[in-house]
């Protein structure tokens, strides 16, 4: 099976990324089942930063992250559902996705640790419902915080990265 290193990685402003491969990784997120397909169609060509993982030959987009603009109102909501005191002036770590069959190659680690070491300003946070995501945020030491509340699309975390 094919690892993370089979892949090529990019991490550039959305507006480097061609037409065709941001319609890719907004397909990759809705696929994802996690966010809002209408806000993510909106936020993505917004945000600060996108990674994506590219098949080497069709350069087919398998997995993509970003770290997301500060959306103020957004955070102070998730500060009130989290129960967590959270700056409103504060970037997101969100909409990481892989193809379903490049899972567990370690794509999203990949996606996540590329987003890092471009984006240095901190805290940083993030919120999921997958497991999978929150193994992935833990390894790239982000920490837990606050209580979890009932999403849209299930039971969420919140999650801040402090430290480079």
């Amino acid at each position: 099976m094919p690892s993370q290193t089979d892949f090529e990685y990019l991490c550039v402003q959305p507006a480097d990324v061609p037409a065709e491969q941001i319609k890719e990784c907004h397909s990759l997120i809705v696929q994802g089942g996690a966010v809002d397909p209408n806000t993510a169609r909106a936020e993505l060509p917004l945000a600060k930063l996108i990674a994506v993982a590219l098949e080497p030959d069709s350069q087919k987009v398998v997995g993509v992250g970003v770290i997301k603009r500060c959306r103020p109102e957004y955070a102070s909501r998730i500060a009130k559902s989290s129960g967590f005191l959270l700056n409103q002036d504060i970037h997101e770590l969100g909409y990481i996705s892989v193809d379903e069959s490049k899972r567990m190659r370690g794509i999203s680690h990949r996606i996540t640790g590329l987003l890092l070491t471009h984006f240095r300003e901190r805290p940083l946070f993030a919120t999921t419902s997958n497991y999978g995501m929150k193994r992935t945020l833990s390894a790239a030491g982000f920490n837990q915080e606050g209580s979890e509340w009932a999403g849209k699309y299930g039971r969420l975390s919140l999650w801040i990265k402090t430290s480079r």
